[in-house]
């Protein structure tokens, strides 16, 4: 059942696009146009998390947002496929996006001139946490929406600034100081810090503590607001 609805919402995602455009064919075009202008421009985390952020602030509460004002997730309650099943499956499918990204970059990297990762086990760790603390946002987001408009405008005011301010885009040491104290506060900042840190072997608990905070703080949240239609 999970199979056949994955493969279900995946057909429906590559008719849309957007994803795979933004979640996969934007970051690895910003990580080539990057490396032609400056090769010490280039961060694998930072660009890895462009894909996580697109996938789990703007695809992920979208759709579900969607699916409740559609009332397709209400309708699903009477069937054997639960709605449940279906957050599961859209978690999993935007996953899979960030993933595709993250293994193209990693792929990449031998033919550029940029170090891989010290530690591929401990950077897979540490993308990981980011991944889910992201996505625990995005799915506090689709809980608190009351339609469709509403997450996009959450979502937007979400991703772009944490596009711009985190370290995503422009580099964070090259921010204003005034500008890094703002982004001190952004978890997708955290999250790009902590995927430096793994990248070269390091793992810093204070960033893991956040990520872990963040998760536990948007479910608390997403269970006691989300709604089925």
């Amino acid at each position: 059942m999970i199979k056949t609805l994955y493969l279900i919402e995946l057909k429906l995602s590559l008719r849309d696009m957007n994803m795979p455009m933004f979640a996969v064919g934007f970051p690895v075009g910003l990580f080539f146009i990057m490396y032609l202008i400056n090769t010490n421009l280039v961060s694998v985390p930072a660009i890895s998390a462009i894909a996580i952020a697109a996938a789990g602030l703007m695809g992920l509460p979208m759709v579900l947002s969607d699916y409740r004002e559609r009332r397709i997730l209400k309708r699903l309650q009477v069937t054997p496929v639960k709605p449940i099943i279906l957050i599961f499956v859209q978690i999993m499918l935007n996953a899979t996006y960030s993933l595709i990204t993250l293994t193209l970059l990693l792929l990449l990297t031998p033919l550029t001139s940029i170090a891989p990762p010290t530690d591929y086990f401990l950077f897979i760790i540490t993308y990981l946490v980011v991944l889910m603390a992201i996505y625990s946002i995005g799915m506090m987001v689709s809980a608190i929406a009351k339609n469709m408009k509403t997450a996009s405008l959450i979502s937007a005011l979400l991703y772009f600034p944490m596009l711009i301010l985190s370290g995503a885009t422009i580099p964070y040491t090259q921010l204003p100081r005034s500008l890094q104290t703002i982004s001190d506060w952004l978890p997708l900042t955290q999250g790009i810090h902590m995927l430096n840190e793994g990248y070269t072997g390091a793992l810093n608990m204070t960033q893991l503590l956040i990520m872990i905070a963040t998760i536990l703080v948007s479910l608390i949240i997403t269970i006691k607001y989300f709604r089925w239609a």
